[in-house]
């Protein structure tokens, strides 16, 4: 629980300004969040962190071997959102892959096509290459 949570704690300080600014979120003294990494994060400031971070870091996150204890809901909600966020996901790097795909065509397309203005200078060059022969 103590590497989970105090990656968790960790990155809810990262997302808020750092600890100075968890601590005085959450009411509390930086050292006091130093020790919830040792002992690990008193399950009443779970959900004041997880609503500072957003819902970014979670009271799963914060303490994955006993959330169920203390938030029997979150069992439920997490049995009924997994899926659907797994699609999304799923769908997502799907939709990237594919856009990828289609700008790297896009990409191979123009560097195989020939700028107006590079013909132009091209046929110059030969014209004034043939000039220059002829005037020899």
């Amino acid at each position: 629980m103590k590497n989970t949570s105090a990656l968790a704690i960790d990155e809810a300080a990262k997302l808020v300004g750092g600890r100075k600014e968890l601590a005085l979120i959450l009411g509390v003294s930086v050292a006091a969040i130093g020790n919830w990494k040792q002992r690990g994060i008193p399950f009443e400031q779970c959900m004041p962190i997880e609503r500072a971070t957003a819902g970014a870091i979670t009271r799963r996150n914060l303490r994955p071997d006993d959330y169920l204890t203390h938030w029997p809901e979150l069992g439920k909600a997490q049995a009924q959102t997994t899926p659907v966020a797994i699609k999304t996901i799923a769908q997502a790097e799907a939709s990237i892959q594919e856009a990828a795909a289609k700008i790297e065509h896009a990409v191979e397309q123009l560097s195989k096509k020939e700028a107006p203005w590079d013909g132009r200078e091209r046929r110059r060059a030969q014209r004034a290459d043939a000039s220059a022969g002829q005037g020899v």
